[in-house]
């Protein structure tokens, strides 16, 4: 068995590959040649035929794709080579070049095992050939395609067997290059012996094992199988093998590929969503701190403000004693009018102080709760005290409770606080309708729980929805209302680690929900930490 060798020069990396077609020979010596040396070999082989390789002396054919893309075949042959024999080596070398054409344009097994039958028949002129596959287990094996007694290609995928405990199916799967010839032997097929003639098994080697193996006979009366077309069968049987890793890698490649995207596409989704939730939970966090950075500034203003707003009080509720003293006959203060106005102005001067205390009052369970320890109590207990709070007349009020204790393990008093003033807001939203109705009640799913409080009062326009919490901000009239209920609501909930939520329509009604997460409340069991 002569050593054959292929040498490809590729334009892009100005490299290029040899692959062995044999027993191990030249390849070393290619392997390490240089760009000038490798010049020197194509010329030499495009002029003469022939190249010295070391002190091996070569033929070869060399088949130019342009100047800097080529395929270089190599065979080294002994000084004493006949002309036939050299003539042989082209013949062998011209249908590896042939076959390699075509088995570059394959990207499947079937369709490189398919094309390999067409060369056997059309190159080489056999009557019968298959091509058997072995099984990854290397315990069976099944068919691919093959040429009839016609002469026509089919596909044998329906033939499947156990590899057969004989000496030449072991020396398959042992020995790369393997074949054997029988001659004058019964011909068998479709388990009928037709004439007798030669048969021979060439194994498939691709990588370091063998995948399968070619069982070929020819009935057109060939004296036998020449030696040149053995050469040449191996030859073809390598190159259907290397082939075969080429498409097998490629093909576990793009398998690995697309299971490296569908998972860099899932981690992409999951980082995608880990990063909304870290943005969500920054700004809750945010939110929270500016929370008690609002309840540390109230408690500042509170206590700077109670001072001075009481002792003007007082100042103005004497003033407003001693001028209510004065009798109209007292020569000094005849004019009665200018005592009215005076008192007018203290009246206003008390009211607006009123105000100023009320909203520094309204402020103070910020002060009070902003670092609120967190303790463990009863959601049903809390929401039952504060509906039974509630003035008498606020019989529209429904209790809708749940089937068994719940627990929040939060800030008791921030929530309650907040529970009150959403459930204050709800009853004058209905306090003016024949058939008010409020409805208290607590939702939950995998991983939250809500208390909701619904009335059918006259609602909030959408105008007006995304104000609601803003502190100040109110549509009663003058006087009615300070704005303060829902925004010290909402600050309180983000004490106690929950969220407020407000959904309304005009003339039909507003929902407020508290949303907290499973690590707040707890159902059916009471745990203190």
């Amino acid at each position: 068995m002569k050593t054959y060798i292929r040498i490809t020069r590729s334009k892009n990396d100005k490299s290029f590959e040899c692959k062995e077609y044999g027993y191990t020979g030249l390849m070393r010596l290619a392997r390490e040649l240089t760009e000038e040396q490798l010049s020197v070999i194509v010329k030499s082989i495009s002029n003469d035929g022939f190249c010295f390789l070391g002190n091996k002396y070569c033929k070869g054919n060399v088949y130019f794709s342009s100047d800097d893309e080529y395929e270089l075949y190599l065979s080294k042959v002994r000084y004493d080579d006949s002309d036939a024999e050299d003539s042989s080596v082209q013949k062998t070398l011209s249908i590896l070049h042939e076959s390699n054409s075509v088995f570059r344009k394959c990207d499947t097994e079937s369709s490189l095992l398919k094309s390999t039958i067409e060369i056997i028949k059309d190159v080489f002129k056999l009557d019968r050939a298959s091509i058997f596959v072995i099984s990854p287990d290397k315990n069976s094996y099944t068919g691919s395609w093959g040429l009839d007694l016609s002469g026509d290609i089919i596909s044998e995928s329906s033939v499947s067997a156990k590899i057969p405990n004989s000496p030449w199916a072991k020396e398959v799967m042992q020995y790369e290059g393997f074949i054997r010839v029988w001659e004058g032997v019964p011909l068998v097929t479709l388990e009928k012996a037709i004439e007798r003639e030669w048969n021979a098994v060439l194994n498939i080697w691709s990588g370091d094992e063998a995948v399968g193996w070619l069982s070929c006979f020819n009935l057109k009366g060939s004296a036998g199988l020449t030696e040149h077309t053995k050469e040449s069968l191996q030859v073809l049987m390598y190159s259907v093998g290397y082939w075969l890793s080429k498409i097998t890698y490629e093909s576990q490649l793009s398998a690995l590929n697309t299971k490296l995207e569908a998972k860099v596409e899932i981690q992409s989704d999951t980082l995608s969503r880990r990063e909304i939730e870290l943005n969500q939970a920054r700004l809750e966090l945010v939110d929270t701190e500016k929370s008690k950075a609002i309840a540390q500034f109230t408690s500042g203003l509170a206590h700077e403000f109670n001072n001075p707003i009481s002792f003007v009080m007082s100042n103005l509720n004497f003033i407003k004693k001693i001028i209510s003293s004065f009798h109209i006959e007292d020569s000094e203060f005849s004019n009665q009018d200018k005592i009215d106005e005076c008192l007018e102005v203290i009246e206003e001067s008390n009211d607006g102080l009123d105000r100023v205390a009320k909203v520094i009052q309204m402020l103070q369970p910020l002060n009070k709760l902003s670092n609120e320890p967190y303790q463990t109590f009863s959601l049903n207990e809390v929401v039952d005290f504060l509906k039974n709070a509630l003035p008498s007349e606020s019989t529209h009020v429904s209790w809708i409770q749940p089937k068994e204790h719940t627990y929040l393990h939060t800030a008791m008093q921030a929530f309650s606080i907040a529970m009150e003033n959403i459930l204050q807001n709800a009853v004058e939203a209905v306090s003016n309708l024949e058939k008010g109705r409020i409805t208290i009640f607590v939702f939950r799913d995998e991983s939250t729980l809500t208390v909701s409080v619904s009335d059918n009062g006259k609602g909030i326009s959408q105008d007006n929805l995304s104000s609601v919490t803003t502190p100040f901000f109110t549509t009663k009239g003058v006087g009615d209302g300070m704005g303060l209920g829902l925004s010290l609501a909402d600050n309180l909930v983000k004490i106690a680690d929950g969220r407020l939520k407000v959904s309304s329509q005009l003339n039909v009604g507003t929902q407020v929900d508290i949303t907290f997460p499973i690590g707040v409340f707890r159902n059916g069991e009471h745990r203190s930490n």
